[in-house]
């Protein structure tokens, strides 16, 4: 004990002496929760938000990044998820030119040199705070403690390790910032209106930059205006009491007055900025409100008041548990890994009640007795805690979560605040607790360093941070489907079959699971339980264009044509511009005889998207076989000129040249085809054919030998070495 009070208070000598050791500290401590996530791919969110998303391509103009929502999409869709965000897309653009291209490590870095950097200023906020109690250099020790708390808490992992969480960390320290510089200017004359003008103008634009980044910004300015209320509560307090007395000090109220007239301008001119960023956030909602489904917010889809009330009671109470004991986390907390509670003997209930107990002993300490430099402390606490919660926490709107621990990142500031505060009273309270709250403070740090760096390690690839996701949230369909993506992506298709399976079972009408488990039955062969299960992908979500289009596909292989055209139809009315919808198309036209709306199809797909390989080789073999030839030669001419990497247009133009008697023309093209594709057989085959007809056996020989090679299985190529050998020529393109 006594070796841990000599090495606790030789550690504060060392920091209280030293501002730049804290500062280093701090520092050190954030760099080593989160430098190991600097190796980490793209994962989660991350694919649809940054490497999915045109708008952080240096090739997509400008403006489009304050056209489109944080996913790329334009803000007047009506699938738009309406997350704006141009301040964040900026920064990916900027790693995108600095690295030269979508390579993760520097996205990495960006984001975990932001959360260092935000540890620092949230430093300087907590010795800016605890500096108006403490004095004599006082308040270091808690500042320095909510600081390390604050650098070091796992709940932060999601926003360092995932890149997306960049918007929280950009938005973070534009936000302190705003706090620090109001806490910084309130030593000036209150009844000055040219000063408030100048603190609220600077604070609305730190603001808005913080909501450019990150929509919760926004409540940089209900902060502002509660610090205020705070600092002046006393004095409103004399006001009103000194209403009531006959006893007037005349030159003492004028002062109050213009003290009080002050924070009046400063509220009003707060209001206006908030009702003007308000409304900028109501025109980027241009095409009205977010749309979301009921399995991502279940409680905001229950028609039971009682329902909802208990079940976003419950949320709030885990939310505080996980600041308190971030044991517990997982990238995802829909579909179910709450479950709804209905009724009020549910036992959770406990937890609600005593996140509500716990808040309303500490306004009750706050409202009764003197006022003190502790109870300001608590209510700025509570005020960086609750605040930033507000847009989440589903009271105003509807948002598209339960649970997210990214939205954490700033409320958690000021659960650090309180701690800091708590530890420091009850070591000045009770001085004999230091030989247990020092090695209890240091388990703690250690804890969170340790419990930071293996979450971080689960965010370094997809499949292990799916896979983390099972044991905190078994009944989340949407953990079981993304593992079972993964497998299936990495060629593990029987366990991703058993994934995608437990997925449909916990939810029956989860539209993406059902699609992809159809898609692997198709693709085994079970076309009869593939066709029921994307027509219960449909039935679910009939806007899923993927899954109209694969059921398509399915109905086609089973000869029912018809049913199959109405099925890619409807994918193309739910996704217009969808070319492999018109592909699959095309080639049902075929099978149905239709070539001149196949035609019209292929068409289409190259008009959509011109480096779909397959539509102009499909094209241009229609347009051949349809006695079309010249226009099938033009077609592959352009193809080429297009996508000049594509081997398998040059084979085809070859192989158009070899079928048409144009054969010396048709050997630089195969020859070019075998030179993108050298470990294709067919394109050996082909040039064999070529050198037969011509009498080149020799180089036939060598292009027959070579195709077998390739492909020992290649029968044409053996067939046709076979006829060299007996000096027969064959024509067999």
């Amino acid at each position: 004990p006594r070796m841990g009070r000599n090495m606790a208070s030789f550690a504060l000598q060392l920091l209280t002496k030293s501002r730049f050791l804290r500062y280093l500290a701090i520092a050190s401590l954030s760099l080593l929760c989160y430098v190991n996530s600097r190796d980490g791919e793209f994962v989660f969110d991350d694919s649809e938000a940054i490497v999915d998303n045109k708008d952080v391509l240096p090739s997509t103009p400008l403006s489009s990044v304050f056209q489109n929502d944080f996913w790329g999409s334009p803000l007047k869709k009506k699938t738009s998820h309406k997350s704006y965000r141009p301040l964040t897309i900026m920064t990916f653009r900027w790693n995108y030119w600095l690295a030269g291209g979508l390579h993760p490590q520097g996205f990495h870095l960006t984001n975990i040199a932001l959360h260092c950097l935000v540890s620092l200023i949230f430093m300087y906020l907590s010795e800016e705070l605890f500096g108006q109690k403490f004095k004599n250099n006082l308040h270091i020790k808690p500042s320095f403690v909510s600081a390390v708390l604050f650098a070091t808490h796992p709940v932060h992992t999601e926003c360092v390790a995932g890149v997306v969480g960049r918007a929280e960390l950009c938005s973070a320290l534009f936000y302190f910032s705003a706090a620090i510089f109001y806490i910084k200017t309130r030593c000036t004359e209150f009844g000055s209106s040219a000063v408030s003008i100048f603190r609220v103008i600077t604070v609305f634009l730190l603001t808005l930059v913080a909501t450019l980044f990150k929509e919760q910004g926004i409540t940089a300015i209900g902060v502002c205006m509660l610090l205020d209320f705070v600092w002046h509560y006393p004095l409103i307090r004399q006001c009103l009491i000194r209403g009531k007395s006959s006893k007037v000090d005349n030159r003492r109220i004028t002062e109050q007055i213009g003290s009080l007239g002050g924070l009046f301008l400063r509220t009003t001119l707060l209001i206006t900025s908030a009702i003007v960023l308000l409304y900028v956030r109501i025109f980027v909602l241009a095409g009205g409100p977010p749309t979301f489904q009921p399995q991502e917010n279940p409680p905001g889809f229950s028609n039971s008041t009682l329902t909802k009330v208990l079940s976003y009671n419950y949320v709030y109470s885990l939310n505080a548990w996980l600041l308190l004991y971030p044991d517990w986390l997982c990238f995802d907390w829909s579909f179910g890994c709450v479950p709804l509670l209905t009724s009020l003997t549910d036992p959770r209930n406990v937890a609600s009640l005593l996140l509500w107990l716990v808040l309303l002993a500490l306004s009750l300490k706050i409202l009764s007795g003197p006022w003190s430099g502790t109870k300001v402390l608590v209510s700025e606490g509570l005020a960086l805690m609750i605040t930033p919660f507000l847009p989440a926490s589903n009271l105003f709107f509807l948002v598209g979560f339960v649970l997210a621990e990214r939205v954490l990142y700033l409320p958690s500031a000021g659960y650090c605040i309180l701690v800091g505060l708590g530890l420091y009273l009850i070591d000045r309270k009770w001085a004999w607790l230091d030989n247990i709250m020092f090695p209890l403070m240091l388990f703690t740090v250690l804890a969170f360093v340790m419990k930071s760096i293996q979450r971080s390690s689960d965010w370094k690839d997809e499949y292990t941070l799916f896979y983390s996701g099972l044991a905190v949230c078994p009944l989340n369909a949407k953990v079981h489907y993304n593992v079972g993506h993964k497998l299936a992506s990495n060629g593990s298709l029987l366990e991703a079959e058993q994934y995608y399976r437990q997925a449909v079972q916990l939810y029956p009408d989860y539209g993406d699971a059902l699609n992809n488990l159809g898609n692997l039955l198709k693709d085994k062969g079970e076309s009869r339980s593939a066709e029921e299960l994307l027509e219960k992908a449909v039935k679910s979500n009939p806007e899923m264009a993927a899954a109209w289009m694969n059921l398509g596909i399915v109905k086609n292989g089973l000869q029912k044509l018809e049913e199959s055209q109405m099925c890619y139809l409807e994918a193309i009315q739910q996704r217009p511009k969808y070319p492999d919808a018109y592909y699959n198309l095309g080639n049902l036209f075929i099978d149905m005889g239709r070539m001149d709306d196949a035609v019209k199809a292929f068409h289409k797909v190259i008009e959509m998207k011109e480096d779909h390989i397959s539509a102009w080789s499909n094209l241009a073999l229609l347009l051949e076989n349809t006695g079309r030839e010249k226009e099938s030669e033009e077609m592959l001419r352009r193809a080429i000129t297009v996508n000049p990497l594509a081997s398998s247009l040059y084979y085809s133009l070859g192989s158009l040249f070899g079928k048409t008697g144009r054969l010396e023309e048709s050997i630089p093209y195969l020859k070019k085809a075998i030179e993108l594709n050298p470990n294709e057989s067919t394109y050996f085959v082909n040039l064999g054919v070529v050198y037969h007809h011509l009498n080149e056996y020799s180089l036939a020989k060598e292009a027959y030998v070579k195709a077998i090679q390739l492909d020992p299985s290649n029968q044409l190529a053996k067939d046709n070495l076979a006829k060299l050998k007996r000096s027969k020529k064959t024509n067999s393109f």
